[in-house]
């Protein structure tokens, strides 16, 4: 019944709305807020500039103390570079970033050559890219439900949805992705139903665009793989059915095993294979992931090649929380921000613990919010939904999601609490909950579709809220250490007189100076020093910052010399201000 359902005028127009509502809060103020540590990498790789040359500018003259230089030095490695090119993107994402595929950065520097490359122009393709959105979840309803009017109603709970506002003004490739995850599963479920060889072509194309824009796209794929096998119900038994092939040099119209017959390991797993590659559809699913693997294979050997790099960068996520509970809290509370999100949560990488990670008057209601949605998700679609649809909702995002916190709870780690490696997770769990407010609004008896029709304006009314509240924002929280560096900018700005802002030679303050470099002001001059090394301040400052570690002993050197007041500003950043008397 809800297939043959058709969007009556009143749906199509409030959902028109919504879509335009959304699109305001997508392009508006792209330019506000924080321009944030991991936006900086993408002008940086933009810009056409490698990590090494930014660290000979910035480290190159630490020897004879003469490294002074001003800040607007750095805007060359945070702007396009006339001289530098595609080529010279891709070469800084294979020597600084491998870890990152190359598709959106190459997207994103011809964006830029037309559109600018300040803030605002830069996220603007986030923006554009996060309209696909609406057409790749209506397609993929439609392949799922065989509903249009499902799809109308996915289009309306995305239009709002505080996720998906939020990375469109990200300038980094997320948006990009969940686009390829709805568009490559929607090609899956088409290619499965008509067969052709156009249509697994397509999703070879779309698989092979996904992990060319993020590598858990190979999770993605693997969910992919393990709904095929199960949705074409293969069991051991089936074996009865299968003839020799010929290949093996068996009659074609003996059966496998006679009456009484038991295989032998090796039969068994040899007429597995025989049957996987005979059955029509898994043999096309083979060869479309074969074909997207070795379209892929060219950023494969780059990672193999530089996986070094890739790994000392990715090293952060191997923190721990400081216990279970607070892992699996802080991953449930996280959940309820795909409808509402209210920017209570800390901007902390290191958050370790439930407390610290949102005030608990907020996190402990959306704990217990997502911990209903989804038993009543899982107990709906095993009671209402074919088999087959479930199952691919369940494995699209629990095969990746649930494999992640899994595997932090076994080995340590945070990778299932990054708002951004959980977005197949999130997609899935948008696609369920739509569907099941579709059903009960135009299915329901009277006085259900009442109160769902309450759930669902309400749902519409937060989602709505949480974009104003990101529309008014400066910083928002999935922007690591977006506050402090706000701050800190803030800080140093607010100086009459010349600023010197003081660095140790360290890759991740080096990250910070280049995006303080965004907004601080042209009489901002820098100095690197070596890793604890006093150095002898210049004289023409009085107002001097220093980015360190707090651990760093030449903080406790300078906090010991008399002739100076040295006052932690912001210690999650290692802030600090020094004070000149003077005595110096």
């Amino acid at each position: 019944m809800l297939a043959r359902s058709n969007p009556s005028t009143w749906l199509k127009f409030l959902v028109i709305s919504l879509i335009g509502l959304g699109i305001f809060f997508r392009f508006t103020h792209l330019g506000q807020k924080v321009y944030w540590y991991d936006e900086t990498a993408t002008s940086l790789a933009i810009s056409g500039h490698s990590l090494a040359e930014v660290k000979q500018e910035f480290f190159s003259n630490l020897d004879n103390n003469e490294g002074v230089i001003p800040v607007i030095t750095l805007d060359k490695y945070q702007r396009i570079n006339p001289d530098r090119n595609v080529a010279d993107t891709v070469h800084y994402l294979i020597t600084s970033d491998p870890q990152h595929p190359p598709l959106y950065y190459v997207m994103v520097r011809l964006w830029a050559q037309v559109f600018g490359d300040l803030p605002a122009g830069v996220r603007s393709l986030s923006a554009v890219i996060s309209l696909l959105i609406f057409p790749s979840v209506y397609w993929l309803c439609l392949e799922l439900f065989e509903s249009p009017l499902v799809g109308w109603v996915a289009m309306a709970v995305m239009g709002v949805s505080p996720l998906q506002v939020f990375f469109a003004q990200d300038a980094r490739e997320y948006g990009l992705w969940m686009v390829t995850i709805l568009v490559s599963s929607a090609a899956l479920l088409r290619a499965m139903r008509r067969g052709s060889y156009l249509s697994w072509a397509v999703y070879a194309f779309a698989l092979a665009l996904g992990l060319y824009t993020h590598l858990l796209t190979v999770m993605v794929a693997i969910a992919h793989g393990i709904y095929v096998l199960i949705s074409q119900q293969f069991r051991f038994r089936e074996l009865q059915e299968i003839n020799y092939p010929i290949l093996w040099g068996g009659h074609p119209a003996r059966p496998v095993f006679m009456a009484g017959e038991t295989p032998t390991p090796q039969e068994l797993i040899g007429y597995f294979f025989i049957w996987k590659f005979l059955n029509k559809t898994l043999r096309n699913y083979l060869l479309s992931s074969i074909t997207a693997c070795l379209i892929f294979s060219p950023w494969l050997i780059v990672l193999i090649t530089q996986v070094h790099t890739a790994t000392n960068l990715l090293s952060w996520i191997t923190f721990k929380t400081d216990s279970p509970f607070d892992l699996i809290g802080i991953w449930l509370s996280r959940i309820s921000r795909i409808f509402f999100d209210f920017n209570l949560a800390s901007d902390d990488a290191w958050v370790n613990k439930l407390a610290s990670e949102s005030p608990l008057f907020y996190s402990i209601p959306t704990i217990i919010f997502s911990l209903f949605l989804i038993i009543y998700i899982v107990i709906f679609l095993t009671k209402y939904l074919s088999t087959n649809t479930s199952l691919f909702i369940a494995l699209l995002g629990g095969f990746p999601g649930l494999t992640l916190l899994f595997y932090d709870l076994a080995f340590g780690g945070i990778r299932s609490i990054h708002f951004r490696y959980q977005l197949p997770l999130y997609l899935s769990i948008q696609i369920a909950v739509v569907y099941i407010l579709a059903f009960h609004l135009f299915l329901a008896k009277s006085w259900q579709k009442n109160l769902w029709q309450f759930i669902l304006v309400g749902l519409l009314v937060f989602g709505l809220v949480s974009d104003v509240r990101f529309f008014q924002a400066e910083t928002w929280w999935p922007q690591i250490g977006g506050k402090n560096l706000l701050a800190m900018s803030k800080r140093i700005n607010q100086s009459n007189y010349n600023v010197l802002l003081v660095s140790n030679k360290n890759d991740y303050n080096l990250g910070v100076i280049l995006t303080l470099s965004h907004s601080l002001e042209p009489k901002t001059s820098l100095l690197p020093i070596q890793n604890n090394q006093l150095l002898i301040m210049p004289q023409d400052y009085k107002s001097i910052f220093f980015v360190d570690d707090l651990e760093n002993s030449l903080a406790h050197q300078l906090q010991q010399d008399k002739t100076n007041s040295l006052k932690l500003v912001y210690p999650l950043e290692g802030f600090w201000q020094l004070d000149k008397n003077q005595k110096t």
